[in-house]
């Protein structure tokens, strides 16, 4: 979805230093909600849909802004950050 922008982003600074902010906000609330959304995105992402919907579940956080995101996120959820090329 953002590789574009990435790759436009690193073409641009053609070689220099880059800094990426990952993941700094809730990540449920990027995830889809409703049933209709689910199965799309895990048509998309070629995943069964009640796995998605698990793991959505699984990622909502109470008080998301008092801690569990950006790279503690990414060390107890190390999946998110895998990257999909498609071509």
């Amino acid at each position: 979805m953002q590789q574009s922008d990435f790759e436009g982003i690193f073409q641009e600074m053609d070689g220099l230093p880059v800094t990426m902010r990952l993941l700094d906000w809730p990540l449920h609330e990027f995830m889809p909600q409703a049933e209709g959304d689910i199965e799309l995105v895990a048509q998309a992402v070629a995943v069964h849909p009640a796995g998605l919907k698990r793991r959505v579940q699984a990622l909502h956080e109470a008080n998301p802004m008092l801690g569990h995101r950006g790279i503690r996120f990414g060390l107890t959820h190390p999946d998110v950050y895998r990257c999909r090329f498609r071509r």
